[in-house]
């Protein structure tokens, strides 16, 4: 018995990335996609010892044999079993939220194939993960875990941390709940919601790929990540600037106004006053913040 996964890739309509603040995005799904076709292995015994065969078309991403338990372990190397292990690992994590600690994971084997450029901005590394999430979870009769797609997406965002980048969760979103001729206003607060923006039939979107790779989880601790670290040391900043009582509860910017009974559209002018224009060290911020 052989079954496939399929996600898309998606591209962001707004012009700054700003999930993990905790505001809304406006993303679209593309037609590129990342596909994983499934087969049952003859190790499917039902116990932790099942095999999990991975193989990659592109002849760049070495094949590998582990088992779960294998599999569940730190690793030390970052590679495209990676993103496999995450999706396993969001899945696992969703069976111990309720209370399953004896699933017989089911042996597999796996043949990606992606049209996603990797390294080019446009979440071939999440579709991966969502792929890979979507054929545990199918493996292993595991659908009832599950309360909705919006539930399964941030499911997901959860699971790909586990590759070391902290992501705020768009693009597992937009891979779950892209439909064609539309975009989709992503809402994280209080919980993930989506809703249709319908595209214009006429508009054309150009998605270019300058060909420079950025690999968002091996540069993650310089790049990707810091932005975010950055974002939640200006959270702090600012929540004490402005005399908050709770300021050092507060992690994203967008607690800000609803902490301090403001409109969004006031937020520009309070960063004009209380943050600063120039470059500022992680040990003024450490003086500030005591």
């Amino acid at each position: 018995f052989t079954f496939s996964s399929s996600s898309s890739s998606q591209s962001l309509l707004t012009t700054f990335q700003k999930d993990y603040h905790g505001f809304s995005v406006l993303p679209f799904a593309i037609e590129q996609d990342v596909t994983i076709a499934v087969s049952f292995s003859s190790s499917t015994d039902g116990s932790e010892s099942s095999l999990l065969k991975m193989k990659n078309m592109d002849p760049s991403y070495s094949e590998s044999t582990m088992s779960f338990i294998e599999l569940s372990a730190p690793e030390s190397i970052h590679s495209w079993i990676s993103y496999v292990r995450a999706g396993f690992l969001g899945v696992r994590d969703l069976c111990s939220q309720n209370q399953l600690t004896d699933v017989k994971w089911k042996g597999l084997s796996l043949l990606v194939q992606g049209s996603v450029p990797a390294g080019s901005g446009l979440s071939s590394s999440s579709a991966l993960v969502v792929a890979c999430g979507l054929v545990f979870l199918h493996a292993n009769n595991l659908h009832h875990l599950v309360s909705s797609i919006e539930h399964f997406a941030s499911l997901m965002a959860d699971a790909e941390r586990y590759v070391g980048t902290c992501g705020g969760g768009m693009d597992q979103a937009i891979v779950m709940t892209g439909q064609e001729g539309f975009a989709k206003l992503v809402d994280f607060v209080p919980t993930l919601k989506t809703r249709n923006v319908k595209l214009p039939p006429s508009a054309v979107f150009v998605v270019a790929n300058s060909l420079v790779v950025s690999n968002k989880a091996e540069t993650a601790p310089k790049c990707f990540n810091l932005r975010v670290i950055e974002g939640r040391l200006a959270t702090a900043v600012l929540a004490h600037r402005m005399g908050l009582t709770d300021w050092q509860l507060l992690s994203k910017l967008h607690q800000i106004p609803d902490a301090a009974h403001l409109k969004l559209s006031e937020m520009p002018e309070l960063c004009r006053k209380h943050l600063p224009s120039t470059h500022v060290t992680l040990a003024q911020v450490a003086t500030e913040l005591g």
